[in-house]
């Protein structure tokens, strides 16, 4: 599942601008081209996400959407493909470090 993502972010990070356009026709409604890529990205997930809760790789509640909003969250708003994959690894990993200190407050 993670290097599905992996690609899925260089993908959308890659192709942002033309993502983007697709979303909405000219009546603001979501294009038919987009509805069908979305339907196949979501199935594909789904899919990978069964299998990764099934050996233990995520969160038990982690559930496609959540999944699928991050990631593309991390796609749109990186700067480019590295940036999106760094953003994709805080979001697998999580802003805590990795071996905890003593508690900090912000």
């Amino acid at each position: 599942m993670f290097e599905w993502l992996d690609d899925f972010v260089d993908h959308v990070a890659g192709k942002r601008a033309l993502a983007l356009a697709v979303t909405e026709g000219p009546d603001r409604r979501r294009t038919e081209l987009f509805d069908r890529w979305h339907e196949s990205m979501r199935s594909t997930a789904e899919h990978l996400l069964v299998r990764a809760r099934q050996a233990g790789a995520v969160r038990s509640d982690l559930e496609v959407h959540d999944l699928l909003a991050l990631t593309s969250a991390a796609a749109v708003a990186a700067s480019g493909e590295e940036h999106a994959r760094k953003l994709l690894r805080i979001l697998r990993s999580g802003f805590e470090p990795a071996t905890p200190s003593a508690p900090r407050r912000a």
